[in-house]
């Protein structure tokens, strides 16, 4: 559509133009370089760490001795045994067999073994066909 505006003695002329459909989404670009390799983090809290941060306070050797093993979480709730039978009563039974995985590639020829023992004679052939006369040239 073409308009015409005047404005203090000024004439312009425009072309208005009715957009199209919106088209469809470009290709991805192409993958970018990788970044740099960033700074190393800062080192976690340790166990000690995190159990004085959760209100506890004593040494490392208190730490320690303030935990509980499942072992013995295990007689408190009332099971009678060795550390073998809680073991084994953790053990769960056996899984089935996992499927066979996919062969490995050729391996490189092998050297040239070493050389075998002389084998035992063969067994007699038939007999052969009997030959042409021969020629006496005496």
């Amino acid at each position: 559509m073409i308009m015409k505006l005047t404005f203090k003695n000024v004439t312009m002329v425009l072309n208005l133009v009715t957009p199209g459909a919106k088209g469809e989404a470009g290709k991805d670009g192409a993958r970018g370089a990788d970044g740099t390799i960033g700074a190393d983090g800062a080192d976690g809290k340790s166990t000690y760490d995190i159990w004085l941060a959760a209100g506890n306070t004593g040494t490392e050797t208190d730490f320690l001795a303030s935990i509980t093993s499942a072992y013995q979480i295990w007689l408190d709730t009332g099971n009678i045994g060795s550390r073998e039978e809680f073991l084994a009563s953790i053990k769960g039974a056996k899984g089935d067999t996992g499927a066979n995985g996919a062969d490995g590639a050729v391996g490189p020829q092998g050297l040239p073994g070493e050389k075998g023992d002389t084998g035992a004679q063969g067994i007699q052939g038939e007999q052969g066909l009997t030959g042409p006369q021969g020629f006496d040239y005496h």
